[in-house]
């Protein structure tokens, strides 16, 4: 009667173990699927307010920084961006207004003018993009 016993609880444990490997395999599956953001292996610096960013895929949006321009004052934004696959949108926000945009599908470089004060937000958007990297360095002011 013991070993029978013994067997049961073996043979449970492994069942056990079986359903949960493809309750998580599936709850993975589906995430990835249809999550509404999903940031896989990604790297950010922002260093004296030179921004560097690398993610291995993106679906969503992804925050990449923010800044004021005070009065009076045009800042100029330097960047450079690639994306191995898929074609994202590098923009703007200020005052919940799109105020710049640029879509982007292998590589671009130039430059984003603010001319306006106020506090702006740059964002990443992408249905799926993979093999991103972005490049900002410090931001300078026009004459």
């Amino acid at each position: 009667m013991k070993k029978t016993n013994t067997k049961f609880w073996i043979i449970f444990a492994v069942a056990t173990g079986v359903v949960l490997m493809l309750a998580l395999a599936l709850s993975l599956v589906l995430l990835l699927k249809h999550g509404d953001q999903v940031v896989i292996n990604s790297k950010s610096s922002n260093i004296n307010g030179h921004v560097q960013i690398s993610i291995g895929t993106l679906r969503g949006t992804f925050e990449v920084n923010s800044m004021s321009v005070p009065d009076g004052e045009r800042i100029s934004l330097p960047y450079e961006m690639t994306v191995d696959e898929g074609t994202l949108t590098l923009y703007v926000i200020r005052d919940g207004n799109v105020v710049w945009e640029e879509e982007i599908d292998s590589e671009k470089s130039g430059a984003i003018e603010l001319d306006q004060a106020g506090t702006y937000t740059i964002y990443i958007h992408t249905d799926e993009g993979k093999g991103i990297k972005l490049d900002m360095p410090r931001p300078h002011v026009i004459e």
